[in-house]
């Protein structure tokens, strides 16, 4: 008579005859589904965040620099902007003839040109002569402003746009934005500005200037404005949340007012301005935000205690920290 089968001897044994069944089923047995069996929603990897999101296309610099600065010298502010972006290449290296372009300015204020809390009209009115003169098919300067009401006409948006024949609009209809993959930690999903995310060129144009919620506020703090929610980012982590947007939405070019700049009760003031006559242009959103951000006045690790937006922007891959190529003209 044989032994009875120990406990492990019979799992085993089960096991194998499982296996062997599964085998032959392979051939042809119905599934669990087919079958009507219920086994819950589908599972699906998690979506991952584009490498950039909108249809515009990257910046490509040819010439080593990755961010141009432009100051003194008793220039304009059109001259500036000439000589900034003429050291990286020129606007024919980012502008094709028949581009829809949309520059996106900081235009949230109704403060005066010389207040530093709006990018300034003149740098503005140069940054679009230079896209057409590349015989563009459309260009489109929008903000998502906090201020209403006139503030086109006060801050001198409004006067230029009209003179240049381009469109200028206040994204204040929901119906403006496209809700899109972020993929970031805090920022999921976000709703961004249509005309931005459909585009050919899509130019970043801040101020540089004191901010009371990040100290300062360059290119990457400027797209803020191109949002519908920002006040989310405020409540989730200010900071972080910069950086996630800046690594899906990466302007082809972004060019910084700094010819006057606000240095307290930023970001509207009134406050105290310096007239620093400078502008900066480059690819590199980490690199073109610290040069801008020496001009207020500071360094990467003056902003704020703990991480902040560049920092974050570092680790995410948007940009260099340290080892960029910079070209004073």
């Amino acid at each position: 008579m044989s032994k009875p089968m120990r406990r492990r001897e019979f799992l085993k044994s089960a096991a194998l005859m499982a296996g062997a069944a599964g085998a032959g089923c392979l051939a042809g047995c119905t599934t669990a589904e087919q079958r009507g069996v219920y086994l819950g929603p589908p599972q699906r990897p998690a979506p991952k965040a584009p490498e950039k999101i909108g249809k515009f296309r990257a910046g490509n610099i040819q010439t080593g620099v990755d961010v141009a600065i432009a100051r003194q010298g008793g220039r304009s502010p059109a001259q500036l902007v000439r000589a900034a972006v003429e050291a990286i290449g020129g606007m024919a290296a980012f502008v094709k003839a028949g581009d829809a372009v949309v520059i996106k300015p900081n235009l949230g204020f109704a403060m005066p040109p010389g207040s530093g809390a709006t990018t300034h009209p003149a740098v503005l009115q140069e940054v679009i002569r230079l896209v057409k003169a590349e015989k563009p098919g459309e260009i489109i300067v929008c903000d998502r402003p906090i201020d209403r009401g006139s503030l086109f006409t006060v801050n001198g948006a409004d006067a230029v746009c009209a003179a240049e024949g381009v469109s200028l609009y206040a994204a204040l209809n929901d119906g403006l934005f496209e809700d899109v993959m972020i993929g970031g930690q805090l920022v999921k999903r976000e709703p961004i500005i249509r005309d931005i995310l459909d585009c050919d060129v899509y130019l970043d144009l801040p101020v540089a200037k004191q901010h009371n919620a990040t100290d300062v506020c360059v290119g990457m703090k400027n797209q803020l404005g191109s949002i519908l929610r920002p006040q989310d980012f405020h409540n989730w982590g200010l900071h972080q949340c910069i950086a996630e947007l800046a690594k899906a939405l990466r302007p082809t070019l972004t060019i910084v007012d700094a010819v006057y700049v606000l240095l307290t009760e930023g970001p509207k003031g009134p406050g105290y301005v310096e007239q620093k006559n400078t502008v900066l242009a480059g690819v590199d959103l980490v690199a073109v935000d610290i040069e801008g951000a020496k001009v207020v006045g500071y360094g990467v690790n003056d902003i704020k205690e703990g991480k902040n937006h560049l920092q974050f922007a570092f680790e995410l891959g948007v940009g260099a920290l340290t080892g960029y190529q910079v070209r004073e003209v």
